[in-house]
């Protein structure tokens, strides 16, 4: 079971390590679910810990639904990410209608050449993320789904993560479990999902 420690400091990525943390996704301003971290932080924290990184890439606040300038920079954000030893990238897009937008998702795939590509919750934005789950699936540009289930918790959504995690499961795709995911709820959410990855801020004891 690999546990994943949401940060947006090196110091939270640290004690997130020294408390049992798998791996990280390294983002900036968790206040608005999450940007791109700054080169400098990223840099960093590479220093600082040994497990890996997913970094997120997302250029701004506020919608999944990016303009032709949002996934240029989001590009470059992705090919230096790339460069300098993160282990994966974080990215999610949607269109006017909030379905997958597989075009940007290929540009960004293209972009990351050869490393994992995680695709974030903006797949709980989907009118039917089970479904949402599928498609990507079958397009193959992706290897892990960062998923609630839909809005709310992942308790709360329990019923369609436990489809999720088993439909992944069949069709090598990692549904990485998110969501109000604490150490504390982690043991019961757990018995009833069977998820190999879960994923949160408090993910870990102590992270500050």
């Amino acid at each position: 079971m690999i546990l994943e420690a949401c940060v947006e400091t090196s110091d939270q990525a640290v004690l997130a390590e020294q408390n049992g943390a798998d791996r990280i996704e390294l983002c900036s301003h968790l206040e608005w679910d999450g940007l791109t971290p700054s080169d400098d932080l990223l840099n960093e924290t590479l220093s600082r810990i040994t497990i890996p990184i997913m970094a997120m890439v997302r250029s701004r606040k506020g919608d999944f639904v990016y303009s032709s300038e949002d996934i240029f920079d989001m590009k470059v954000s992705t090919s230096f990410f790339k460069d300098v030893g993160v282990k994966g990238i974080v990215f999610g897009g949607l269109l006017k209608n909030n379905e997958i937008d597989f075009n940007a998702l290929d540009k960004i795939s293209n972009a990351a050449a050869g490393l994992p590509l995680t695709f974030h919750k903006a797949i709980d934005f989907t009118p039917y993320p089970l479904k949402s789950l599928m498609a990507l699936a079958k397009e193959k540009m992706v290897s892990t789904v960062l998923t609630s289930g839909g809005p709310g918790s992942a308790w709360d959504n329990r019923l369609v993560l436990k489809e999720m995690v088993a439909f992944g499961k069949d069709n090598n795709v990692t549904v990485l479990v998110a969501g109000g995911v604490r150490f504390d709820n982690l043991p019961a959410l757990h018995e009833f999902l069977h998820a190999t990855a879960y994923h949160g801020r408090r993910i870990v004891p102590n992270i500050g």
